[in-house]
């Protein structure tokens, strides 16, 4: 009789349940998942997901990443967990299963509250009335559909976290393109009013990331236009100083090219010394009611810029250029 025994046990092993069905793997996952057991989920999921469980937005997810202080409840609550019933149909290397599984018909927030205001501030206490709660429930079924994909051989669970992943990473892509032209688009429009340099420094990163775009082309054309005239110009520092805590100056611009200035903007560098301090200042330059442009052809004017100074500066030089213009084409 022992010898039929021996004989028939590994009979017995072999026609058992396959652990590698997807029908098991997928009750096995639906249970790591009720019980809040986040490293049973990994282990049972794809290649790609369990790479990307760890990433955004995946690690905000409480089904995944239950809270610690919730760990408790997920244990007392997937202790009367129990799969009744996964049923699969399969296609190839992908398969898609239907499991039932049994769980305490309770109000989980309501346990929560009997517990915290019946129990005391006993954590022990408090425990057993949730297991109390949990071992008189009666059990209902919820069903679960997943679907699981074979990988050399192992079914393994296909979970949305790699497509969450690669869409988070995605619209991160966007949003840091979209932060990326928007900053060249500030320091355009800036630079367009203050500063023509800066201003073809961006038109040239813009027209680079968009060279389809004529627009941005036709914006650098008309900025190249302008580094002639700009060049013409002269500022010339006159009276320059500290008065009341305020700086004040006197500064002839003058228009050495043959077009007409509708508008331009000055410049102005604080020195103590040869070392520039703080940042510089800009002033925009137009014309009143009752002119079109504030300098002819050839023409120089004197202006009066004022204003609080950078910190630090103690009055002994100012640097005026003209660093922006805008020409009368009326």
């Amino acid at each position: 009789m022992m010898r039929k025994i021996m004989f028939l046990l590994p009979l017995l092993v072999a026609c058992g349940p396959d652990a590698n069905a997807p029908e098991s793997v997928a009750g096995r996952f639906v249970r790591a998942q009720l019980s809040g057991d986040t490293a049973g989920m990994i282990a049972l999921a794809t290649r790609p997901d369990q790479a990307a469980a760890a990433q955004a937005p995946n690690t905000a997810d409480k089904t995944l990443y239950p809270e610690a202080s919730d760990q408790p409840l997920h244990d007392l609550y997937g202790a009367r967990v129990k799969i009744a019933g996964a049923s699969a149909q399969t296609e190839g290397d992908r398969a898609s299963v239907a499991v039932t599984a049994r769980v305490p018909d309770v109000d989980l927030s309501g346990v929560l509250m009997e517990a915290l205001f019946g129990g005391g501030s006993d954590e022990a206490a408090m425990t057993r009335k949730v297991k109390a709660q949990f071992d008189k429930a009666p059990l209902k079924d919820e069903a679960h559909t997943l679907e699981l994909v074979r990988e050399d051989g192992q079914w393994r669970v296909d979970t949305d976290w790699a497509e969450k992943a690669q869409a988070k990473r995605a619209e991160d892509q966007r949003q840091a393109r979209e932060a990326a032209l928007a900053a060249l688009q500030r320091d355009y429009r800036t630079g367009r009013e203050e500063d023509l340099v800066r201003a073809r420094l961006a038109l040239k990163k813009l027209v680079a990331t968009y060279p389809n775009d004529a627009g941005w082309k036709e914006e650098a054309a008309a900025v190249d236009a302008l580094m002639p005239v700009l060049a013409k110009f002269t500022a010339d520092v006159g009276r320059a100083g500290l008065y009341q805590g305020d700086y004040q100056a006197d500064v002839v611009v003058t228009n050495g090219s043959a077009q007409p200035i509708k508008s331009f903007t000055l410049k102005l560098t604080f020195l103590n010394g040869d070392q520039p301090v703080g940042e510089s200042e800009y002033e925009t330059y137009s014309p009143g009611w009752f002119s079109s442009r504030v300098l002819d052809p050839g023409g120089s004017a004197t202006v009066k810029p004022s204003g609080t100074p950078p910190e630090g500066w103690t009055g002994q030089a100012l640097r005026a250029q003209v660093s922006a213009t805008e020409l009368d084409l009326d």
